[in-house]
């Protein structure tokens, strides 16, 4: 039996072995994150804040700086990946009952956060595109936010990994990139208890090559492709790869960023 999805997602992530020296992405969008959580919360700050797709805790440790009083509860899908998070905090933080980790289908909430209590703050930095229905797990998330709370998140959109799309197009060799979604498209996906805004960031990451850029995908357990896809034959790949060195020297992510603020009643 195949397994599905959802499950061969944890075991990429859970063989990505290198993800913190390989997740440049990962970063670069955890510090845009940050920054936009900053400014949305500064006239109240978030007591009790919960991280759907912790990953190794590039976003964590800037929240627990930025509030240090807070509760927190840290999920990720990806048993290792938790464990990393876990392991690098405890090395820089003093881990009391205000920071608890949970191994969660952040998609279904399965199982449940373990709080009994509605949450200021639901954060999540690159993890929704995994999502099979993101308009219903967009929903079941507010409804884990206190009144006015706020979701705050970022996703890869339409337009990413335009360089080895086009270079596997000119190579005549299935891509495997799955389809991200527009902003158009995510602004429709909003749950109808409050008010909520997409806006789009471009990240470039420089890539030496295209076998660089191929293992990185690897690496960071990302280079799950679309459903659809069927293998391309080693020698179209090596077509893709030759144009991609010779025309290309970066990566072009479209990050898009979600803030989202529960209706006060």
């Amino acid at each position: 039996m195949r397994p599905s999805r959802k499950k061969i997602i944890t075991q990429h992530f859970n063989k990505a072995d290198h993800y913190d020296s390989a997740s440049y992405l990962q970063r670069e969008s955890a510090h845009h994150l940050a920054l936009l959580i900053n400014g949305q919360s500064a006239d109240h700050k978030p007591h009790s804040i919960l991280e759907i797709g912790c990953g190794t805790g590039h976003l964590s440790q800037k929240l627990i700086k930025l509030y240090p009083e807070s509760s927190f509860i840290l999920s990720d899908l990806a048993p290792q990946m938790l464990q990393r998070a876990e392991c690098k905090i405890k090395q820089e933080e003093d881990l009391s009952l205000k920071i608890k980790f949970h191994l969660m289908d952040g998609e279904k909430l399965d199982p449940p956060p373990p709080s009994k209590e509605k949450f200021d703050l639901i954060a999540s930095n690159l993890c929704i595109q995994w999502f099979t229905d993101r308009p219903a797990a967009l929903k079941r998330l507010s409804g884990l936010l206190s009144p006015s709370g706020l979701l705050i998140m970022s996703t890869i959109a339409q337009g990413s990994f335009k360089e080895w799309q086009e270079s596997c197009t000119d190579a005549n060799a299935a891509c495997g990139i799955p389809d991200y979604p527009s902003l158009a498209v995510l602004e429709n996906d909003w749950p109808g208890n409050g008010v909520g805004k997409w806006t789009l960031c471009t990240i470039r990451e420089p890539v030496p090559s295209a076998l660089a850029f191929l293992r990185n995908l690897k690496h960071i357990g990302a280079s799950l492709p679309h459903p659809e896809h069927k293998p391309v034959s080693i020698t179209a790949l090596q077509r893709a790869m030759t144009l991609f060195d010779r025309n290309h020297t970066e990566i072009t992510y479209e990050i898009a960023f979600g803030v989202f603020r529960k209706d006060r009643l």
